[in-house]
């Protein structure tokens, strides 16, 4: 496996934008579930005295009119099971415009999206 890795799945990218990869060794115990262009759904065990928990690669529409499909497929995933999960990658969007460096502005309708799609799935922002 690439990377120095054991293991690993991925989705490629579709021209220049996309394309995700999630990479781990044997020590970790992993289960595969779903994938798009847009996402990898992994469930990691973490054996006796840690819960089972999701990771999950996203990577959000680049087309602001198509930002609607990324909210719509967090919110399906935050619907698949109970458990904690962790969302990690490229959203193509920011949660408000401080988060902005130069350009022109965002329309707070797009962000109000994004905000919404992180409360229904109880994710919190950690800034970074």
């Amino acid at each position: 496996m690439a990377l120095g890795f054991a293991h690993g799945t991925g989705v490629l990218s579709e021209g220049l934008s996309g394309g995700l990869g999630m990479f781990w060794n044997d020590d970790v115990r992993v289960h595969v579930g779903s994938s798009s262009a847009h996402h990898i759904n992994i469930k990691i065990d973490g054996g006796p005295s840690n819960p089972r928990w999701r990771l999950i690669g996203f990577y959000g529409w680049p087309q602001t009119a198509d930002r609607e499909f990324s909210w719509q497929l967090l919110k399906d995933l935050a619907n698949l099971d109970s458990l904690p999960w962790v969302v990690i990658g490229d959203f193509n969007e920011i949660l408000d415009s401080g988060e902005k460096k130069g350009g022109p502005q965002r329309q707070e309708h797009q962000m109000r999206g994004f905000r919404e799609a992180l409360g229904y799935g109880d994710l919190l922002d950690l800034g970074f």
